[in-house]
Order: structure tokens, then sequence, then C-alpha cells
């Protein structure tokens, strides 16, 4: 029986778990199996493989914060400082508070050398922070 795209994606959606449970879904359409994925291969330092999963996951799950956050970790790991930068804005424009991303947008900051707007950001986190040590570290 063939489905309109819509009513498709809506039911893989919903029978996914079971078909991965049953050996029928390959792993590259489960986002949590991928997710484990691009965390490992970060951890290993592989951060191509980690990048191409987070971004595999948002395309399945656009809006997966964890995806997007271990995204512009990621791509600031790997020397894609604008495209971290560009991860980051986008995590905050929806949630301006969430810490991990702020944090990430300094360090890619720092790390592309500019430390103006490193410190703007960092400022920001401790504001929000107050004596978090490992925040004011990067202040000092």
């Amino acid at each position: 029986m063939f489905y309109p795209s819509p009513m498709r994606s809506i039911c893989l959606l919903l029978l996914a778990p079971c078909l991965i449970a049953a050996g029928q879904m390959p792993i590259s359409q489960d986002p949590d199996a991928l997710l484990r994925a691009g965390i490992a291969a970060q951890q290993r330092g592989n951060l191509s493989a980690a990048i191409e999963d987070f971004r595999k996951v948002l395309a399945i799950q656009p809006n997966n914060l964890e995806a997007q956050v271990s995204l512009g970790a990621s791509l600031a790991a790997n020397g894609q400082f604008d495209a971290a930068i560009e991860e980051d804005k986008r995590i905050l424009a929806a949630l301006p508070n969430h810490t991990d991303a702020r944090r990430n947008l300094a360090h890619a900051y720092y790390k592309k050398g500019d430390l103006m707007q490193a410190r703007i950001e960092s400022q920001t986190l401790n504001a929000a922070n107050p004596g978090n040590l490992p925040i004011a570290v990067l202040l000092a």
C-alpha cells in the first residue's frame, strides 16, 4: 500500500521503534541510534562522522536540542567556527538562556580569534550563572 508522503512519514515515525527492534529498519533512520553514534564518534575524536550523524538526526528531528548542541560543539572542535557560531545562535534564538549553547558560542568565538565577542558571550553566560568557576575562568 502506498501512503502519501506526510502520512508515510507519520507512520514511519510511529512504527520506527518496532521496526528497529525487529531488525526491519536501518539504523540510519533511527534518530536515537544516530545520536548515540554521533556522541560516540565525537568522544573518539572522529568529528567528521559525528557531524554527519548529528546532521542526520536533525534531518529527521529538526528540533532535537541534544543533536543541535552536539553539532555546534563538533563543528567548533573541527575548526568550522562560522558554522558552529551559526548553530549556537540558532539554539539561542529559541532558548536564550541555554548554558551549553552559550558556552559553546563563547568558545567558538574565542577559537575563531574574535576575543571581544567571546568575552561578551562569556559575560552573558556569567550573568546567568553567577559564581560558576569554569565561566569565571573564561572571563579571566
